[in-house]
């Protein structure tokens, strides 16, 4: 056993697309959230940007739309492409 839980420490960069409603207003907002295998889950990382979402825009905010993708393109150098 390696003793840690499979945790590698190294963040995996995530970027997020969220369409939000605050009372009648209407807002896309993006950006990217880190993170580590092992430690955080799909579900956490997305309660994590909520989270966020609630601190700028407080708390009666409605989600519509969310989008969790690996920042990392196909191809792209740090993937072993060309």
């Amino acid at each position: 056993a390696d003793g840690g839980g499979g945790v590698s420490g190294e963040a995996i960069e995530f970027h997020w697309l969220a369409t939000i409603s605050v009372g009648s207003m209407r807002m896309t907002r993006a950006g990217t959230i880190g993170a580590i295998p092992g430690m955080h889950t799909r579900p956490s990382t997305v309660l994590a940007l909520i989270k966020g979402l609630k601190e700028q825009h407080g708390d009666n905010l409605v989600v519509l739309f969310l989008s969790l993708e690996p920042n990392e393109l196909p191809g792209a150098p740090e993937a072993g492409g060309r």
